[in-house]
């Protein structure tokens, strides 16, 4: 799961936006229990996660990434949460 969020503040504070990958949905932990959606290791098990980035300069090598995410994307619409108790 990857996470987007943005804290746009008074314009003196600054804009501040992050990108976070997560084993689950960003809200309080106690809303998260409530749908059994707290991940839970056992002792001596571990996860791994491994992301790759990487910074486009140019609106030629941006178009051309584009395609490539629509491509792999196909028909799967992206779903924005608004509330956690519509999660599902």
């Amino acid at each position: 799961m990857l996470t987007l969020w943005k804290n746009s503040n008074a314009p003196e504070e600054g804009y501040v936006t992050g990108i976070e990958p997560g084993t689950g949905f960003p809200y309080n932990r106690r809303i998260e229990r409530k749908f059994g959606r707290v991940p839970k290791l056992q002792p001596g098990q571990s996860r791994r996660f491994t992301i790759e980035f990487g910074l486009l300069s140019g609106n030629d090598k941006v178009e051309h990434v584009s395609r490539q995410i629509k491509t792999i994307q196909g028909a799967q619409t992206t779903q924005v949460d608004t509330e956690p108790d519509k999660v599902e």
